[in-house]
């Protein structure tokens, strides 16, 4: 169980809070790396939706010329969306992972 724990954890981007979350508090089985997981995708969508929400407080705030010297917001837009789907298809991604390999070590 633990190699594929291991495993796991080596697919994973070094510099992230989860890979550091697994070094520190190593888990037993992938359902726990799996509740982990959760965990870390809720944490990361709590903070985009709060750095939309400061973000368009700070755009409210700005006064009408500088907000046409900004870039095209449609782009602004179209690029953090893209960045969240990224994100969120890649967490997705390793869920399945995760998914179908779990049923396979119970089975064993």
């Amino acid at each position: 169980m633990a190699t594929a724990v291991e495993a796991f954890k080596m697919g994973l981007l070094k510099d992230s809070l989860f890979y550091d979350d697994l070094v520190m508090t190593p888990c037993r089985n992938l359902d726990e790396v799996r509740t982990r997981a959760l965990r870390f995708i809720r944490l990361e969508d709590d903070k985009r939706i709060q750095e939309r929400q400061v973000g368009s407080s700070k755009q409210e705030n700005k006064d009408p010329l500088s907000k046409a010297t900004n870039s095209n917001p449609i782009t602004e837009l179209t690029t953090r969306m893209c960045m969240l789907l990224t994100k969120k298809r890649m967490m997705k991604i390793i869920l399945r992972f995760l998914n179908t390999v779990f049923p396979l070590i119970t089975m064993n």
